[in-house]
């Protein structure tokens, strides 16, 4: 959907073959992109379904991170962060509450909906991955509802 120096952005596609969102990937992480000839089954379902070629979100800014993590945040009420360099099976699901140059301060929400009592502090340079606009984020919006106030005293 866009390529950018940093960052490289994708629909994300849900395993009931609906669309789900979108990630954004570090483009160094990128080591291949191919095509499927004539088209997957998925995108032969969304497209049967008018959901293909999907469109991106208004102006997302793919050469800085903050820029990018900030328009998701104007676009979705959650985002999910991952580090997979550091953590590979992790994702970090929350609200950004403060904004730096080279960080983020994450209120984050539990997979039981529940507001976490302290803020993540990641750094932009952690960051391989980030999703917004999918199902499971927004269901977790929606039954956890609005964060606790951020107090600066909470980072951890």
């Amino acid at each position: 959907m866009g390529v950018g120096r940093k960052w490289t952005l994708l629909a994300s596609i849900a395993e009931d073959l609906a669309l789900d969102g979108y990630v954004a990937l570090r483009t160094r992480d990128i080591a291949r992109v191919g095509a499927p000839v004539g088209g997957d089954v998925s995108t032969r379902v969304l497209a049967a379904r008018q959901q293909w070629p999907p469109s991106a979100p208004k102006s997302v800014p793919l050469d800085r991170t903050g820029a990018l993590l900030r328009r998701f945040a104007d676009v979705a009420p959650l985002l999910s962060l991952y580090t997979e360099t550091d953590d590979p099976d992790e994702c970090f699901v929350g609200k950004p509450v403060r904004w730096a140059d080279t960080e983020v301060c994450l209120r984050e929400i539990s997979p039981a909906a529940r507001w976490e009592d302290t803020v993540s502090v990641w750094r932009y340079r952690e960051i391989t991955r980030v999703e917004v606009g999918d199902g499971y984020a927004a269901a977790l919006a929606e039954v956890g509802g609005e964060p606790p106030p951020y107090a600066p005293d909470a980072e951890r």
